[in-house]
């Protein structure tokens, strides 16, 4: 009797409550998935980006400022292109076709109605190119539910892509027309993933449009490192095709290859008017001619070794990399700082010790992102896309450290064309911004797999990771002082450097070591506590404690709130009235245009 009971024991099912058998189908249903997850994007950037949009507020920046300056000169009313800007120096070529609207690129002018359409609904202007941002989550989610099949696993993937504090921070400084350019990135790898299964025909005029459109930004920088990234794409498939002797799929590859420079040079036949300007005005420029010096004299205004610190200037570290891990390991860059040094007024500062120059923001991720992403590499190595994606990360990790390891980027900047046209060696990032939240989501896909499919490897480094995050976070809580100090004293060590060449920067640091060292402390102990809190909620979805929507809903959450914590830190508000009051014309000026009317 008391082994039957025994027997009877031994087969009790777990018990089931909401937390593991929530199931996101049962709110909302499959079909409806798509357009929920605009409408939760859309919703996440109104909650983020509310001063922009209700507040009547508006972000400053040089560029801005300079975009505004020229507004009403393109606005002003004349027949025909202005092939002259008299406003900028003593005068030069001016872009034909931003004094006109290009009624005869029906692709453009269709994805720029849609985005009035968005802007009409706020009343500050620059809200416009917040849609963007908009877009890069909408298309990342895409690219992401192709791979995965998992709605949720893919909305964590648009929301670590559109709200990445190296890519947001393009919005806060006016380097609008990067995100133009990335917002179509995730499209173009996602259609060449199509390409994989089979070319149709839909595919290939989809691709045209988005090439168009992702070309329409004319950020020449950005554009070269997409077509790098798809360069890469095609050689590694290939190679990886040849090597497994997978004829079919070579063929494929190189008709797919063949559809893609068809579609790339008809877009930018489609845009020749706009191209054909830059071209022609390149050999004229700092970047592509020689200046009236060097011309009359014959002697260059720069050295080589000026030239190449002019385009390594802002080149990344090895050591910066923590940065992707603790946003302020350097300092982080632009924040507001209330205390006694500013007798508690809110006042801006850019703590930022790196050996940059400057930086606005930290080249952040998400610390999830990061090490989910690192995750899915150790153990989801045997997927092609996700070697792929290891691989062009690395790449681009190593060209951003340019003159600080430069054996990479010398082969690109002196062998490669146009390469040494473009400076900001770490601008290349945007590659491993864009990489890493589908590699974190291939993780996450990892992880839900466990159940079924156990791997003994994967579930180790699950517990091994969460005990050794949990740890870390103990430690810190346990020799925070300790670790604040150490802070402090990295700073006073680099303050120490500038004592001969810029002793006011010197003081400043010192002044604002504590400070720094808080930022510092706060990172890490949150980062350590989320890292903690979302690998143990993996063990228990393991032990069938969660379920799978709960746990990604769960590590969405918190991705969220590490990232909106770190983006808002660089994101400085300006009333738009005192943008707009600056173009306003001087008394004075008022004043003489008076006495000339008389």
């Amino acid at each position: 009797m008391a082994k039957i009971k025994k027997e009877g024991k031994a087969q009790k099912p777990v018990k089931q409550n909401f937390l593991s058998k929530f199931q996101i189908n049962e709110l909302i249903p499959q079909k409806y998935h798509i357009l929920s997850v605009v409408i939760i994007i859309f919703i996440l950037f109104l909650i983020f980006l509310n001063p922009l949009y209700f507040g009547d507020k508006t972000f400053q920046s040089g560029d801005i400022i300079a975009s505004e300056s020229a507004k009403p000169y393109v606005l002003k009313d004349r027949e025909g292109f202005s092939l002259w800007n008299p406003h900028i120096f003593c005068g030069m070529p001016a872009y034909a076709l931003g004094t006109e609207q290009t009624w005869f690129n029906l692709i453009y002018m269709a994805f720029g109605y849609v985005r009035i359409a968005f802007s009409s609904l706020f009343s500050v202007d620059y809200a416009m190119w917040s849609f963007y941002l908009i877009m890069l989550g909408f298309s990342s989610f895409l690219l992401m539910k192709h791979i995965s099949k998992n709605t949720l696993v893919s909305l964590f993937t648009a929301v670590s892509t559109a709200f990445s504090t190296g890519i947001i921070v393009f919005l806060y400084i006016g380097h609008v027309t990067k995100l133009t350019s990335l917002c179509m990135y995730p499209l173009i790898f996602l259609i060449l993933l199509k390409f994989e299964e089979k070319i149709k025909v839909v595919y290939a005029l989809t691709l045209i449009i988005v090439l168009q459109l992702f070309i329409q930004g004319f950020h020449v920088q950005i554009i070269f490192y997409t077509m790098f990234a798809v360069a890469i794409y095609y050689i590694f498939f290939f190679v990886k095709s040849l090597l497994k002797k997978e004829k079919e799929k070579s063929s494929r590859l190189i008709k797919s290859a063949g559809v893609v420079i068809v579609t790339s040079i008809l877009a930018v036949l489609i845009s020749a008017d706009n191209l054909t300007q830059i071209y022609e005005y390149t050999p004229f420029s700092t970047r592509g001619g020689k200046s009236i010096t060097e011309t009359t004299t014959g002697q260059a205004d720069q050295s080589e070794s000026q030239y190449y610190d002019y385009h390594t200037g802002w080149s990344f570290s090895p050591e910066e990399v923590l940065t992707f891990v603790i946003p302020s390991f350097y300092g982080f860059g632009n924040s507001t700082y209330k205390g006694p040094l500013t007798q508690n007024q809110e006042y801006e500062v850019n703590t930022y010790f790196g050996q940059m120059p400057f930086v606005d923001v930290a080249m952040y991720m998400g610390m999830l992102v990061f090490f989910l992403a690192l995750f899915a590499i150790f153990t989801c190595w045997k997927e092609p896309f996700v070697q792929f994606l290891t691989i062009l990360s690395g790449i681009a990790l190593f060209i951003s450290f340019g003159k600080n390891l430069s054996l990479l980027f010398d082969l690109m900047f002196y062998y490669f064309p146009y390469f040494d046209k473009f400076r900001v060696p770490s601008m290349i990032l945007v590659l491993v911004q864009m990489s890493f939240p589908v590699l974190a989501g291939y993780g996450i896909m990892k992880i839900i797999s466990l159940r079924e499919n156990s791997d003994k490897k994967a579930i180790s480094i699950l517990k091994y990771s969460a005990y050794f995050f949990s740890g870390i976070f103990i430690l810190s809580l346990l020799a925070n002082k300790a670790l604040s100090n150490w802070f402090v004293l990295r700073v006073n060590d680099h303050a120490a450097t500038l004592q001969t060449s810029n002793p006011q920067y010197a003081q400043y640091f010192q002044a604002f070591a504590e400070y720094m060292a808080k930022m510092f402390t706060n990172d890490f102990l949150i980062a350590f506590g989320i890292l903690g809190a979302s690998f143990w909620a993996g063990i228990l979805y393991v032990n069938k404690k969660l379920s799978s929507d709960f746990l990604v809903l769960g590590l969405i959450i918190f991705t969220i709130i590490d990232l909106w914590r770190i983006d808002a830190r660089g994101a400085k508000y300006h009333d738009n009235p005192e943008i707009q009051n600056q173009f306003q014309a001087p008394d004075y000026v008022n004043a003489i245009k008076s006495q000339n009317d008389k």
